[in-house]
């Protein structure tokens, strides 16, 4: 769903996985929800309100990426429902039940970023950042009130 960039280990760490074999074995690792839990989380994140002009930027803001300049491949629509359901996400994991638009700017460039192939003028980041200031955004009174 996403892009992280987390950059290589340190010696430390490194020393450590190339000594222990099992580590990151499925025996090493430990449960941190159930499937129970998981089904809930699930079920809270559909509960999550996000208002249709959210909905609408969001569209609009993948949308834009196949029609922007320097972009040989642009987003496809099952980026548009990957980045929904993340900004429900994270909006639940920041202890809110609606989602603002600020989310999916915040969220959008680890998405968009592996889903977009520039020509190479300029990377994915940059035309990411441009289109974001690009896109209008919706405005807060509007994303507030609950249809």
């Amino acid at each position: 769903m996403i892009r992280i960039r987390l950059g290589y280990p340190g010696d430390e760490v490194e020393l450590r996985l190339a000594e222990d074999v099992d580590l990151g074995s499925v025996d090493s690792v430990n449960a941190v929800l159930s499937g129970e839990d998981i089904m809930n989380l699930r079920s809270l994140m559909r509960s999550v309100h996000v208002d249709a002009s959210v909905i609408k930027y969001i569209v609009n803001l993948v949308r834009a990426t196949r029609s922007a300049h320097d972009v040989k491949l642009g987003a496809s629509p099952r980026t548009t429902q990957a980045l929904s359901k993340l900004v429900r996400a994270w909006a639940l994991l920041n202890g809110r039940d609606y989602v603002i638009p600020d989310d999916v700017k915040l969220l959008a460039p680890y998405v968009l970023n592996h889903r977009v192939i520039t020509t190479g003028v300029d990377p994915p980041n940059v035309v990411i950042r441009q289109l974001l200031q690009q896109v209008p955004t919706p405005l807060m009174e509007r994303v507030l009130h609950k249809s």
